[in-house]
């Protein structure tokens, strides 16, 4: 593999907008295919695979954490290959050259981009399955290949009425070349893209036999010997291991060993999960606190605050020219923050790792098997091409597992005590030792001039994700050997400009004449890393209830100001606005609710959304969400809805409950009794409907999160006359600062 310096730099400077950004065809025959999952298989390409007995085989290059992501790029093959997608069997890909995304040189989901960079490539690799197919039929059958039909799984002159299944002609299809030229449908002869509604992985999830992480263990992996851990970690950030009493704790039975590690950790060995926990919950452990004792929430609100007074950071955005106050002129000022968040996925973090001489096997759910094996190889100080990543179902991602902290921990171990390691974080393990969405403040300037927005100036304080991204993608993509010193500067410079901290407010849909976003890069210490939308999440918050109190302060109804406003090129925006508002009703709330609304561009998709509240005390009820959707063409609409359901109930919760917030330098939150999300009774009954579109299809995993709290927010204000600054909503907080 080749990368220069301007291909490593653009690569990671994109990820800010999106984790993966490009997708091709590989495993042609003029390379070394991915191995094939059956042998004598017809194996045209490294994903897809049809055996003698009929089996279709199509290797997953994506984690599927819920997202559908195997529906979805299932149905994209099975369009072109003419076959029913429930008949293809579906298997996570392994980490190898041809699953390798090429424009960041990684095996990575992450930024919703794994059916829109797959949607031209997949339906590829069908067509060029089915091409062979066919030329295959013409040259056992002596007829001319277009006068063949492909239906079904199976191929059929009508002239002859002759018919065999796929498996009948892959002796002759293995024998022809790669055919250089493909013929793609067009939309009009889609029978499955944008009409298939079944989940396929519904079934297993239901019955049980879908297979994760946390379901791993001896009967099934047959590792012999194989143990459990459990780790007790510093719960202070930064702080170390002082001393240890285990006796209580080995006394336990099926406890084998307490050993420190890590010099921040304490792991507990056992023959079983529970005993291993049962010896954790009686250690006697002492911490060295470390650089952040006595630091709490209150103090780190307070030093952002100082950042964004003595700082001037980085000028990310600086367009047309700044207007000069004048008599008329009104000045609009506001701060907005926003808290620590944890990803909480419903699986905690799993891991189990068998540690060889010669070899290294890691079962756990990921999100990038090639950074994952890279860590582990690194830190063991194995070659690369002995270390082996098995991929299951992740239960929730949502950014936090490709992280690969967790997987170093189960090798480490393993090979500490010689046998294969399943190491089971708790939820309290998982809860305050997470990579947490950042904390964020805010700073908004407007100008307003005869009624008129001219000006408008944000700068943001918060701490960089790419800051922690960054080390890691340049270890997985450069050699092993590679001096990390400069990666290290990189990393230092990329953080005081990154685009995932000003993304969804560096560029607006609105048309002002002066924009100015500025960009104070602070690290108060506590480990941050991507969450769902990433900094869209933050921004879109802060935006667009900005621009809501702007609207106010004009007198002019948000929905219609925000059409106003929006710039020529902005049709796809004006679109969603316009289906939300039609669809909820806009400004004919039902008596004693009230509405807000929101838009936000991520990942290439527009989702527009209203909230419809009522509140009684300082009790608010959110009674129903409209959401409209521009993702360009849809691949499976059912779960285009359903990501945007699951979107706007993961942000429900983080703006009306999830806070993680520090003590003495450590996260005080510890399970979901006080890191609450949504209950069945709060949920809001929730329409999705779709922007009908002939353009390549966009992301649809995150997008709908952002608008969610902009909308909620802005339908509080319209019931209170409280503008609320800060999440999660108080109402008995009156406004922020």
């Amino acid at each position: 593999m080749s990368l220069n310096r301007r291909q490593f730099i653009k690569s990671t400077a994109l990820i800010g907008g999106g984790l993966i950004i490009g997708f091709e065809l590989a495993g042609c025959r003029d390379k070394t295919l991915a191995p094939a999952v059956t042998a004598d298989s017809f194996h045209p390409n490294s994903f897809l695979e049809i055996t003698p007995n009929g089996d279709i085989i199509l290797q997953i290059n994506r984690a599927e954490m819920g997202q559908g992501v195997y529906t979805g790029m299932t149905t994209l093959v099975a369009e072109e290959l003419e076959v029913d997608p429930a008949t293809i069997k579906l298997i996570g890909a392994p980490s190898h050259p041809d699953f390798i995304d090429p424009t960041l040189h990684m095996q990575l989901t992450g930024g919703s981009m794994a059916v829109k960079n797959s949607y031209g490539p997949l339906r590829e690799v069908g067509a060029t399955a089915k091409a062979m197919l066919l030329a295959a039929a013409a040259q056992d059958w002596n007829v001319p290949v277009t006068t063949l039909i492909a239906e079904n799984g199976r191929v059929r002159d009508p002239v002859s009425k002759r018919e065999v299944p796929y498996s009948a002609l892959i002796g002759t299809a293995k024998t022809l070349p790669i055919p250089k030229y493909i013929t793609l449908k067009v939309p009009e002869q889609f029978k499955l893209i944008g009409k298939y509604d079944r989940r396929l992985d519904a079934l297993q999830k239901v019955d049980g036999s879908g297979l994760f992480g946390i379901d791993l263990c001896e009967h099934n992996l047959q590792r012999e010997g194989m143990v459990y851990a459990v780790l007790v970690r510093c719960p202070h950030f930064g702080g170390k291991l002082k001393t240890f009493d285990a006796s209580a704790s080995e006394k336990i039975a099926g406890v084998s060993s307490v050993f420190a590690f890590n010099d921040n950790s304490v792991a507990i060995i056992a023959n079983g999960y529970w005993p291993a926990r049962k010896a954790a919950r009686i250690l006697n452990v002492e911490w060295d606190k470390g650089p952040l004792i006595g630091v709490d929430s209150t103090a780190l609100l307070a030093l952002l605050r100082q950042q964004l007074d003595s700082n001037d950071g980085h000028k990310t955005t600086d367009e047309g020219t700044a207007p000069s106050n004048t008599a008329d002129t009104q000045i609009i000022e506001a701060e907005y923050f926003a808290p620590y968040q944890a990803h909480a996925t419903m699986e905690p973090l799993n891991c189990v790792a068998d540690v060889r001489a010669d070899k290294i096997d890691i079962w756990t759910g990921n999100q990038s098997p090639d950074m994952f094996r890279a860590a582990v190889a690194d830190i063991l100080k194995y070659p690369r091409e002995q270390v082996f990543i098995h991929s299951p179902l992740l239960g929730g991602g949502f950014g936090r597992r490709g992280y690969a902290d967790y997987a170093v921990e189960a090798a480490l171990l393993s090979q500490r005590v010689g046998k294969p390691v399943k190491l089971q974080w708790s939820r309290e393990d998982d809860m305050q030792h997470d990579f947490y969405r950042p904390l964020s403040l805010s700073r908004f300037r407007a100008q307003l001039q005869n009624g008129k927005l001219v000006g408008w100036q944000h700068k943001i304080a918060c701490p960089s994700v790419m800051h922690g991204i960054l080390p890691m993608f340049a270890q997985t993509i450069l050699p092993p050997w590679t001096p990390r010193a400069p990666m290290r500067m990189l990393s230092n410079l990329v953080a005081t400009r990154d685009m995932t901290s000003t993304e969804g407010a560096a560029v607006l849909p609105y048309a002002i004449p002066y924009l100015r976003v500025d960009y104070v890069h602070y690290d108060p210490g506590v480990p941050v890393g991507s969450w769902r939308s990433v900094g869209n999440s933050i921004n879109a918050f802060f935006v667009e209830s900005f621009f809501d109190e702007i609207a106010h302060a004009l007198h002019q109804d948000p929905l219609a100001y925000r059409l106003s406003l929006l710039k020529p090129e902005q049709e796809r925006t004006r679109n969603a606005l316009q289906l939300v508002a039609e669809k909820a009703q806009w400004g004919h709330a039902p008596i004693g609710s009230f509405q807000g609304i929101a838009v936000h561009e991520a990942f290439e998709t527009i989702v527009a959304q209203v909230a419809e509240i009522s509140v009684e005390g300082n009790n608010i009820k959110v009674h129903k969400v409209v959401c409209a959707v521009d993702c360009g063409r849809t691949v499976n609409p059912d779960i285009v809805k359903m990501q945007m359901e699951s979107g706007i109930i993961f942000a429900l919760s983080a703006a009306l409950k999830g806070e993680i917030t520090i003590e003495d330098g450590a996260v005080k939150q510890t399970n979901f009794d006080d890191f609450e999300i949504i209950r069945m009774n709060e949920a809001p009954e929730i329409e999705v409907h779709i922007v009908q579109s002939d353009a390549p299809p966009t992301g649809v995993g995150e997008p709908g999160v952002p608008p969610l709290a902009p909308a909620l927010g802005n339908a509080i204000f319209a019931a209170t006359g409280k503008r609320l600054r800060a999440l999660p909503f108080k109402l008995e907080m009156v406004s922020y600062g």
